[in-house]
């Protein structure tokens, strides 16, 4: 395995990390050997190009596939809840204590 393929790989497994736990569990063996093989064909045949095409495959299911799974999460719903409360709440609170007092 050459280097670019190897570190390739190893960034491309702790991209995995973006999709949800139970999906990794059961896909993210298959996807990483996929892409692996994916990787060292193109790099074979169309060298610099097939490279950036693989990778760029892989980023846009990132943002297709990955998050979008991860919206579905209770969890993610419930810290974006969190982060959007607390985001109201702070603005309110800076914006009581900066405003001037009128008499």
């Amino acid at each position: 395995m050459t280097p670019i393929l190897q570190k390739s790989t190893l960034l491309y497994d702790a991209l995995l990390s973006a999709y949800p736990r139970e999906f990794r569990l059961r896909f993210a063996d298959e996807m990483a050997e996929s892409f692996a093989e994916q990787l060292s064909f193109e790099i074979e045949q169309n060298g610099l190009r097939g490279f950036a095409r693989v990778w760029s495959s892989a980023i846009k299911e990132l943002f297709s596939v990955a998050f979008p799974m991860q919206l579905r999460s209770s969890t993610v719903i419930a810290a974006a809840m969190s982060f959007v409360l607390s985001s109201v709440l702070f603005i309110v609170f800076f914006r009581s204590v900066s405003s001037p007092c009128i008499k």
